[in-house]
């Protein structure tokens, strides 16, 4: 293989471990709570730094029936987490 063939690998392995990671929070994590992220599925090294998932209440739909929730995955910063901007 060379470089840009394993870069685009890796890339694309990253993004299937978000998407394994935004499936697994939108089914088991309940609205307001905050999941720390401790390992991925595929991804045999230590996390580059700390990641949390979980759910924003965004208020009611259009329709006015039930709730809205948005989901997110927070990054710490890898370089300074208490010094970088957010």
């Amino acid at each position: 293989e060379n470089l840009l063939e394993t870069s685009v690998m890796r890339v694309s392995q990253f993004f299937v471990l978000l998407a394994t990671i935004a499936l697994a929070a939108l089914t088991s994590a309940a609205p307001g709570k905050r999941i720390e992220i401790c390992s991925v599925p595929g991804w045999d090294e230590p996390l580059p730094s700390k990641w949390w998932s979980g759910h924003v209440d965004v208020g009611v739909p259009p329709n006015g029936e039930g709730r809205m929730y948005q989901h997110y995955i927070f990054f710490e910063s890898e370089r300074d987490p208490a010094n970088d901007p957010v």
